[in-house]
């Protein structure tokens, strides 16, 4: 959103502080509306909440969701690395697990897999 110049930044977490507290799945209660956001970025979310269909909703046309999540096959590599202490612990289970290449999208995606076992993605909704 465009102010005076200035690109005003909104922060969504379901935990303070954040500009918006709750769950994106619940974003109209939260008084978001729809295609007024430019650019999504849900690093480590995905996994963990269904919400591909909440973020197309909140994009603008041409807007872009920028993401990163572990690659499904290999989330027992993550779950090591987190029992080593070598990686970030989860705040919540990896119920939503997905293939960014097998998520249903209407628009472009640049997806890139990092070190076999990060998954990240570029989703650009259609104009």
């Amino acid at each position: 959103m465009r102010e005076n110049g200035w690109t005003r930044y909104t922060g969504l977490d379901d935990v303070p502080p954040a500009d918006v507290v709750g769950d994106i799945r619940e974003w109209r209660e939260l008084g978001l509306r729809p295609a007024s956001f430019d650019v999504i970025i849900a690093f480590e979310v995905v996994e963990h909440v269904d919400c591909f269909a909440d973020c197309f909703d909140l994009l603008k046309p041409g807007g872009r969701l920028l993401l990163t999540s572990p690659v499904p096959h290999m989330d027992w590599a993550m779950k090591l690395l987190e029992a080593m202490g070598l990686n970030q612990r989860r705040t919540s289970p990896h119920d939503h697990l997905v293939y960014f290449d097998r998520v249903a999208w209407k628009g472009e995606r640049a997806l890139k897999t990092v070190g076999f076992l990060a998954q990240w993605g570029v989703f650009t909704k259609a104009s």
